[in-house]
């Protein structure tokens, strides 16, 4: 029993000095893997070391090369935490190197990083809320949430985001959460949708029929049509909220997505909120009435 109970002593100090480590990387802006370690016949880790995800090369033998599908990340990078047990039975830092050779990941987008997610997923169980959304991808709602989410549904939108965001980094999406810190609103587009808007955005709709027909999910979409007359989505949200707070959000986060550029027209279906959000965030954009709708 004493062994054992030595055992998870030592376990939980690994443990904490792991996550600490981890969190450190968070607020420099790097990810962090484990680099090499020594364990005793009892299975017992002396020493152990983390290293930047950017540390050392890979080997350039024919079958990485075959097997290698995007470009080298690992730039030698010497940045490294070195921890050893001392005859007293704790662990110790006997080495830390803070220097990087590499650019550091922006603010914005530390939360993508792989350790960051890992992180947060072991302590939220698998599920992401509000807490773990980057400060910079919120807007704070005042009004109440229209409709509620279903239970993991935050978690699971956040784990798309977030991984859709780190497989590509152009890939855009802005949260917006009310005083209580729960998510209301959530925008996101990707960069084929960004790129249609440019070649035929002038004219666009902004789809809110789960309004009208009582969908188990608020989605509005901002769709327009191609030079092949086919229907095209240039952005996609879900909204939990209906105020002319949120649409004008909207509206604005979604013309930031494209530099600033907003339609000569666009075609909604008669609700005030809408009007007069376009009115504000939209100065000079036509507004019109879908027929189908006035039909």
């Amino acid at each position: 029993m004493q062994v054992e109970s030595q055992k998870l002593e030592w376990f939980s100090q690994m443990k904490l000095r792991h996550e600490f480590y981890i969190r450190y990387a968070g607020t420099v802006g790097f990810s962090v893997r484990k680099g090499w370690w020594d364990k005793s016949a009892r299975n017992v880790t002396r020493s152990i070391v983390y290293v930047c995800s950017r540390e050392g090369y890979r080997p350039t033998n024919i079958t990485n090369e075959a097997k290698k599908t995007g470009s080298e990340t690992r730039t030698g990078c010497p940045a490294r935490l070195a921890i050893k047990i001392i005859p007293d039975g704790k662990y110790c830092v006997i080495e830390f190197v803070a220097d990087h050779n590499h650019q550091l990941t922006a603010p914005l987008d530390i939360q993508m990083l792989r350790s960051q997610r890992l992180l947060a997923k072991f302590q939220t169980g698998g599920r992401q809320g509000a807490s773990q959304i980057p400060a910079s991808y919120k807007n704070y709602l005042r009004s109440k949430r229209m409709k509620n989410l279903q239970s993991g549904d935050a978690g699971a939108l956040m784990e798309y985001l977030q991984k859709m965001k780190g497989d590509n980094p152009s890939f855009f999406y802005a949260i917006q959460v009310d005083e209580a810190e729960q998510l209301t609103n959530v925008f996101w587009a990707d960069p084929k949708s960004i790129m249609d808007y440019h070649y035929f955005g002038d004219i666009i709709c902004f789809d809110t029929a789960y309004q009208i027909n009582d969908y188990g999910r608020p989605l509005v979409l901002f769709t327009g049509v191609n030079h092949h007359k086919q229907i095209i989505i240039f952005g996609s949200a879900f909204l939990y909220d209906v105020s002319l707070e949120s649409f004008k959000w909207l509206l604005e986060t979604f013309k930031n997505t494209t530099g600033g550029e907003q339609p000569k027209t666009i075609l909604t279906y008669q609700f005030s909120a809408i009007s007069d959000a376009i009115a504000a965030a939209w100065l000079g954009t036509t507004h019109r009435l879908c027929a189908w709708h006035i039909y």
